[in-house]
């Protein structure tokens, strides 16, 4: 039986990477609070191609954490505790926030959603047709969904993997096909083609684990400069007739993030290449990034307001301290919340939750 790699530290490279697009997706709006037309101003785009990246990456941790435990008793049972004590205990702290602060001052956030069954439907992630209090938080409904599908394919032995991606591919194109035709939201959702770039990670993670390193430098290379370019286009893309937003994100952003991953983790498993241990240390807190640093970006514009700046001087300051206090706010959260949460939950044995792929085993 084939083992997971010992060392997966270009994929915490990767998620850091994937945080700081994601950042970047939501600056650009505190940016205009401040300066009108910021430098960032329309480029908000490009920084949700983080999400790509972290789909990606999640269908890639999912599949080599669970490699040898395939078909076995309790498997699926086990990977989905470990999923819920994994995404659950601090999206249940960002939500309490979040609504906390809405009651203190409703002007700051300006909910809509802010109901009493909103707030459930919000704190258990589950899909309603409207995005969840903390918004970022529909991204982690689909993660739900996309784990869910996986523990079901954990109750087949692993030769059977195939047939159940096949199986999940021709219902996600059903449903997507169903869900543009009537309208209906829960269609839409269930028919996303964004599930297709969790299954891009189920497929890198097979080719790893089965040790087929095909030209990882090649690969890396083409999916750099194709996801900075897809990126940029990002940025200024309004859709075509015959190609939705959400297909132009898996077909194009989602085919080069695809290679960057396959990329960087075939070079760390064949030669031990691995991306700056800084980096990789973000990573650790990008889960803890991905939730709060809206909330630490709303709290530096409080601060800088109170400077009254102008010109591009201050501009360029502000986009660089944002960058500084998201990064450090979020390894004081991973460090005094998340980590303690993760290191209570080891006592589960099996059922705990990873506190990391790093040296994962």
């Amino acid at each position: 039986m084939s083992a997971a790699p010992a060392k997966l530290r270009n994929v915490q490279a990767l998620r850091a990477i994937a945080a700081l697009l994601v950042v970047g997706n939501h600056l650009p709006r505190d940016e205009g609070k401040l300066f009108g037309g910021g430098l960032l101003a329309g480029t908000g785009a490009a920084g949700a191609t983080g999400v790509d990246l972290f789909f990606i990456l999640s269908g890639f941790i999912m599949l080599v954490t669970t490699w040898n435990v395939f078909g076995q008793p309790g498997a699926a049972r086990d990977f989905l505790i470990r999923r819920v004590l994994r995404i659950y205990p601090l999206w249940i702290l960002v939500t309490l926030f979040a609504l906390a602060l809405n009651h203190v001052a409703p002007s700051a956030l300006h909910l809509e959603n802010n109901s009493p069954l909103d707030a459930v439907w919000s704190l258990l992630l589950i899909p309603h047709g409207v995005d969840p209090i903390v918004v970022v938080g529909w991204s982690l409904q689909f993660e739900m969904y996309f784990y869910l599908v996986f523990s079901a394919a954990l109750l087949l032995v692993r030769d059977r993997l195939k047939l159940a991606i096949g199986l999940w591919i021709a219902v996600t194109l059903a449903l997507q096909i169903a869900g543009a035709l009537g309208g209906v939201w829960w269609l839409r959702f269930f028919g996303d083609p964004l599930a297709f770039e969790f299954m891009a990670g189920i497929g890198i993670g097979v080719l790893v684990m089965n040790r087929r390193y095909i030209r990882p430098e090649i690969f890396l290379a083409i999916g750099i400069v194709g996801a900075v370019v897809a990126i940029a286009y990002s940025a200024r893309f309004s859709g075509f007739p015959t190609l939705p937003l959400a297909w132009f994100r898996v077909t194009c952003v989602g085919t080069f993030m695809a290679a960057i991953v396959y990329g960087a983790v075939a070079l760390e498993a064949r030669d031990g290449r691995i991306a700056p241990r800084w980096l990789v240390s973000l990573g650790d807190a990008s889960y803890s990034m991905y939730l709060w640093h809206g909330y630490l970006l709303g709290a530096l514009v409080i601060a800088f307001e109170r400077l009254h700046p102008n010109g591009t001087l201050a501009d360029l300051t502000f986009i660089a301290v944002a960058y500084i206090v998201v990064a450090a706010g979020s390894i004081a959260i991973y460090r005094l919340v998340e980590k303690p949460i993760l290191k209570a939950f080891q006592r589960l044995g099996r059922m705990a939750p990873e506190r990391t792929v790093v040296d994962s085993r």
